[in-house]
């Protein structure tokens, strides 16, 4: 899934005649990518209830309640904050939020780093 999405960015961004549709586009990819987690992460804790400590796992909590809890976590790992709140317990839970943390390592260092080149090559194209 990573890969694939690199790619479509990279073609999504040859395509870019704007700076601000560049950003958008990198905007809509980190959104992408903690959707994708969050919901990866609500799999997990529906298939294994021991993956995760800290949730809010009252009866009264709908399917959307715990989406947004996992959304929350994922936006908090995305960004490297880490409150504790919500912690991984199992290998796998941890391993999926290693990734996590690796592809918004990826995104933010290499990718929101270099806008302006990729812009600028853009332009000169």
């Amino acid at each position: 899934f990573t890969f694939f999405t690199f790619r479509q960015v990279n073609k999504s961004i040859k395509q870019c005649h704007s700076f601000r549709q560049l950003l958008w586009v990198f905007g809509l990819l980190v959104f992408l990518i903690i959707f994708s987690y969050a919901a990866d992460f609500n799999c997990m804790a529906a298939a294994n209830t021991a993956s995760f400590n800290g949730l809010k796992t009252s009866g009264s909590l709908g399917y959307l309640s715990v989406l947004f809890e996992f959304f929350y976590f994922s936006v908090v790992t995305f960004a490297a904050i880490g409150y504790g709140d919500i912690v991984p317990l199992t290998t796998t839970a941890k391993f999926l939020v290693i990734m996590e943390i690796g592809q918004s390592f990826v995104l933010v260092v290499f990718g929101l780093s270099n806008v302006n080149n990729i812009h600028t090559s853009i332009k000169n194209q």
